[in-house]
């Protein structure tokens, strides 16, 4: 019954309500295939694509001919950029079923994506074919790399721009957001320090020392006042809203920190940040679907913050506990980003 009434729900797009019933459904009968297929779909809608997978792969285990769920599997892994197991999957779907509508489309969109992500690569490696010693060409592979998640290899290249340029404050940038991504906060902090050191107009960098310090203890009382000396400089910047929203919300002037943070969205909807602090200030007002909303479009964004910086969302498990446990944390867990393995 709980199978039969999450299928209803999800049929309705009420992806919330099925899921729950799935749940309820899989405790009782851990084999119930199903049930697991359309969980992971369901999981989908909300971006959660790791737990999706975790879930097509239950339906793999229990029948390794389950064509939709090696489609959907592959979907997931493409949203994930894991391309090589993307196209895996769509390969299983084409021996199963040869004239499934869609899937030798979707291999052709993978593949495209993953031959454009190699290609950008090929052509930092021809550039530093041409000229070794041009320090901007391993910063650019650097970044790349990080794009990719090979994070070691992105760091070899930073380094390697040092060595070139040791007051190159791009390279120190980047190895910072390469740390990040590995939710290392003192490396990236130590980084992005250097690079602020050799290009203090660079507010976007300050603005993420501001950040890492958040995430690594309380915002001490000058945290305001620098935030907006900072957005000051160069005031009409995206990062220069965000600044100021940040501030007011810590001075406690929400409705005004919402101002700022709408508009640095209206700037670029594309990245987390400004969506992470309206999250925030939202809770804070108790505007609490606001707040969830605005979390899921953090985690979700074409630009996502690197999961260390959530880290003042504790700020809500101390003031809110309620609230924090039974709507943020299921978001969280819903949206938990994988480290890809190459």
């Amino acid at each position: 019954m709980y199978g039969k009434r999450g299928m209803a729900y999800f049929s309705r797009e009420e992806h919330q309500q099925a899921i729950a019933d799935f749940d309820r459904a899989i405790a009782l009968d851990s084999m119930y295939s199903g049930a697991y297929l359309l969980r992971g779909i369901a999981y989908s809608f909300f971006s959660a694509y790791r737990m999706a997978i975790e879930d097509f792969n239950h339906v793999l285990a229990l029948d390794a001919r389950e064509t939709f769920a090696y489609a959907h599997r592959g979907i997931a892994h493409r949203k994930l950029k894991d391309y090589e197991r993307a196209l895996a999957d769509f390969d299983y779907v084409l021996v199963l079923e040869p004239k499934l509508d869609g899937a030798n489309l979707l291999r052709s969109l993978t593949y495209h994506e993953f031959d454009e992500s190699r290609r950008g690569l090929g052509n930092f490696d021809h550039l530093i074919e041409q000229n070794p010693e041009d320090a901007s060409a391993y910063i650019l592979r650097g970044m790349a790399l990080c794009s990719l998640g090979e994070y070691e290899r992105a760091i070899q290249n930073l380094n390697l721009a040092l060595e070139l340029d040791p007051n190159d404050e791009q390279a120190y940038a980047g190895l910072g957001h390469v740390y990040l991504e590995m939710g290392d906060l003192g490396r990236a902090r130590s980084d992005f320090r250097h690079s602020w050191e050799r290009d203090p107009n660079d507010i976007d960098v300050k603005l993420l020392l501001e950040w890492i310090g958040m995430c690594m203890e309380e915002p001490d009382p000058e945290t305001p006042a620098r935030l907006e000396t900072m957005a000051a400089m160069k005031p009409h910047q995206y990062a220069a809203y965000v600044c100021r929203g940040v501030a007011l919300a810590l001075r406690e002037r929400f409705e005004e920190a919402l101002a700022e943070l709408d508009r640095a969205i209206l700037l670029d909807p594309r990245k987390g940040g400004a969506f992470f602090w309206k999250c925030l200030t939202c809770a804070f007002l108790k505007r609490d679907d606001d707040a969830v909303t605005a979390l899921t479009q953090t985690v979700t964004a074409e630009v996502p913050l690197p999961e260390v910086l959530l880290s003042p969302l504790r700020w809500l498990g101390q003031k809110r506990p309620g609230f924090y446990r039974k709507q943020i944390v299921p978001v969280l867990e819903m949206n938990k980003p994988a480290r890809r393995i190459h």
